[in-house]
């Protein structure tokens, strides 16, 4: 492989300029006190006995955390700056850059994209008409996102592309990147207006939007039946026949004590 040369230039910032930093742009709170390296080892020792889910998991942060603050250099770039021209962004950017990709991250959009590859996609596996657009919901989200990486691997090794309409929230602006093939519409299943406009030039619908693993029933229902019945009553009032639902066992919501719910044919929860 060719030889390349990085650059690299930057703040040394502290640990502690960086999370107030961060708080000025998110408004969030956060406890800070300082807990020795030889302290956080010990601690990670004996977490390292306890072999349960929770543990693993906070162990193995507790250590990339340590090494991460530990093994680090910084150099100056000052002569790079004055013999090279080199550009570095201002603090604030570098900032504001860390905090998208923790929301990145957090939201699963950070590998969007590129993280999923389906073998043996060929215009056989299913039957469509390419001049068909597809309006999706449900993105992002776990459902949402294999899709949407199932079209873009398509359309990678594909004559013939699909074109995608896609609803998403308006809090995940800025936060991905997609192919020309999709178009954005930013909202939510309670826009009427967006949603009209959205469905206007689409001829099938992948409802994959909904709410899961949550406990409080008149949420499930809004989200999984009013939002979902608004949906279809523009998808009727639009003309399009082809609707495609995933759903959910959560639909028929929870108790408090975690038991199966007996579901009444004649009334059902959701």
């Amino acid at each position: 492989s060719k030889s390349i040369n990085l650059i690299f230039g930057g703040y040394n910032l502290s640990f502690k300029e960086l999370i107030n930093s961060y708080k000025k742009y998110t408004n969030q709170k956060f406890i800070y006190f300082k807990i020795p390296t030889l302290i956080l080892r010990i601690i990670s020792k004996i977490i390292s006995f306890i072999n349960f889910g929770f543990f693993n998991k906070f162990n193995h942060n507790l250590l990339s955390n340590i090494n991460a603050l530990t093994k680090f250099s910084f150099i100056d770039s000052s002569k790079a700056i004055k013999e090279m021209n080199l550009k570095i962004p201002k603090k604030d950017e570098i900032i504001q850059n860390i905090i998208l990709s923790i929301q990145k991250y957090n939201n699963n959009l950070n590998l969007v994209g590129y993280g999923y590859y389906f073998n043996n996609i060929n215009k056989e596996f299913f039957n469509y008409n390419f001049h068909e657009k597809i309006f999706i919901t449900g993105f992002p989200g776990v459902l949402g996102n294999r899709f949407i990486e199932f079209i873009i691997n398509y359309n990678r090794i594909n004559k013939n592309k699909i074109n995608c309409n896609l609803l998403v929230e308006s809090k995940y602006k800025n936060q991905f990147s997609l192919p020309s093939n999709f178009k954005i519409y930013y909202g939510s299943l309670e826009n009427i207006t967006v949603l009209n406009n959205a469905l206007k030039d689409s001829e099938i619908v992948f409802h994959l939007a909904g709410l899961i693993y949550n406990k409080n029933n008149a949420l499930i229902y809004k989200s999984n039946y009013t939002d979902s019945k608004n949906l279809v009553d523009l998808i009727i009032k639009n003309g399009i026949s082809k609707f495609i639902l995933m759903s959910s066992d959560s639909v028929a919501g929870y108790r408090k004590n975690n038991k199966l719910m007996k579901i009444d044919q004649k009334k059902p929860t959701g």
